[in-house]
């Protein structure tokens, strides 16, 4: 019986940590310039942090689908995994494919689809709900709840959620700000994968000032600070925009997936 180098561990897993988030090589900070800011950003959210060499794509390879890391710890335990899926449109790709493929129960969330709570197939619940910062009925008669107050609505708040998909259109900001400070402090503790696309004030054709800028960092390196590493991104190649403080194009709108490292075991014996 031996005991085997975390790395090595990681590494038979199909699972590699490459960069240190903790280091802070890539902070936005407000005594910065401006255009040191918009390139530290952009530079920052580019950067991974973990690479997992068994992954999926879920649902359409365009638009709508979502990539899973299925290494290690994070591959789902068939029919017993779940998941929560926060916007859909009229997209429900990544949904109907993890349902089928892994078997998880698959909680869909989404207001503005104009449908009542339904049970879409025999693994998808779908709530006429949306996710944001606080709980009130918005100005078009949506029921907006908290996430934490989500989960205690469903039963789900000491559940393993195998995958967090959030893709609600600028609002991500506010949500993931409200989750890391709110009352619930470990409501992505039990979240093995956290995914989500970012907007940042261009998608309205706005620029987003140096305050913008360190606040997006502030949220995201939050989540780092509590466990989440960035293992996948693109951006959207409708969101490229011309910056007015560096002579290229940038865009305003990435898709993020992070993996939970708390999940993943040091180094065991063999």
């Amino acid at each position: 019986m031996k005991s085997i180098p975390a790395t090595d561990y990681l590494k038979t897993m199909g699972l590699e940590i490459i960069s240190d988030p903790l280091d802070l090589k890539l902070q936005v900070h407000p005594n910065m310039l401006e255009k040191d800011a918009e390139d530290i950003f952009h530079r920052y959210i580019s950067e991974l942090h973990a690479e997992c060499k068994h992954h999926v794509r879920l649902g359409n390879v365009t638009d709508g689908g979502w990539d899973m890391c299925v290494a290690g710890p994070y591959i789902p335990a068939f029919s017993s995994c779940l998941v929560y899926s926060f916007g859909i449109g009229d997209n429900w790709s990544f949904d109907d494919d993890i349902s089928k493929r892994f078997g998880c129960i698959v909680r869909s969330f989404d207001p503005s689809i104009n449908s009542t709570n339904h049970q879409r197939s025999p693994g998808i619940l779908f709530y006429n709900i949306g996710l944001g910062s606080n709980n009130y009925v918005s100005s078009r008669g949506w029921k907006i709840m908290t996430f934490s107050d989500i989960l205690k609505m469903c039963h789900d708040e000491n559940k393993i959620i195998d995958y967090l998909k959030i893709d609600i259109e600028s609002f991500e900001w506010d949500v993931l700000e409200e989750i890391q400070h709110s009352s619930y402090s470990n409501a992505l503790t039990n979240v093995k994968q956290l995914a989500f696309e970012v907007h940042t004030k261009e998608l309205d054709q706005v620029q987003s000032s140096k305050t913008d800028l360190v606040r997006y960092w502030k949220i995201l390196h939050g989540l780092e600070m509590i466990g989440f590493r960035r293992w996948y991104w693109h951006f959207n190649l409708w969101g490229f925009f011309p910056s007015r403080t560096l002579e290229k194009y940038l865009s305003c709108c990435y898709e993020i997936v992070y993996i939970n490292i708390n999940y993943i075991k040091k180094a065991e014996k063999w």
